[in-house]
């Protein structure tokens, strides 16, 4: 059987449902292929390439691949942990992701808001704080992205986009709650049959 390959952040995952009610489910079985799902909840681009690079050995050019990308301002750090500011921040409420026996981390959710700090401004940690301020620049961040998306462009791969995701969700009500903005799920059923529409028009 082929497969279908998922790689993004917490929009292609089975946040806050079922997994059999999740987009990525609802899609392999419209298409009676099984699903590899390598998503992960919080993860920035390069987290999602690199994870795309390390599975595309596998990939045959018979199944398909659905590559969402993230906001381009979210930023992982490797953890060191011979770092003391590192093991400062680990100990504070934020976002850690282990992979291959690498820690990646990054800020947690900004106060009064869902969405777990995407810009560069209100981390109210020093060393989140620190690094937007002094090295931070949305345009290398962009380029990258535009670099991950033509190293990966293939005819088997359909590219989905953060900010196309959250407009659906928003614009049609189908979210969590009005303080969680991920797919509820009708939400992830809707997806799927846009998302399927895209399959059938590029791939199928």
């Amino acid at each position: 059987m082929n497969n279908i390959w998922v790689f993004g952040d917490s929009f292609s995952t089975n946040y806050a449902v079922d997994i059999a009610h999740s987009w990525p489910e609802i899609i392999g079985q419209k298409l009676n292929k099984q699903v590899r799902n390598f998503a992960h909840s919080a993860v920035d681009n390069f987290f999602i390439y690199s994870n795309y690079v390390n599975q595309k050995p596998l990939i045959k050019s018979t199944d398909i691949v659905l590559l969402q990308w993230t906001m381009p301002t979210r930023k992982m750090f490797i953890l060191d942990k011979n770092n003391t500011t590192h093991q400062q921040v680990m100990q504070g409420s934020n976002i850690s992701v282990t992979r291959n026996n690498i820690t990646y981390f990054r800020s947690g959710p900004r106060k009064k808001s869902w969405t777990p700090s995407f810009t560069d401004i209100d981390h109210n940690v020093e060393f989140f704080d620190d690094w937007y301020r002094d090295y931070f620049d949305i345009r290398e961040s962009e380029t990258n992205l535009q670099a991950y998306q033509q190293a990966s462009k293939e005819p088997n791969t359909v590219h989905l986009h953060f900010s196309e995701i959250l407009n659906f969700i928003k614009q049609h009500k189908l979210y969590v709650s009005e303080d969680d903005l991920h797919p509820n799920e009708q939400g992830h059923q809707q997806l799927a049959n846009t998302i399927m529409e895209k399959i059938n028009e590029q791939i199928l």
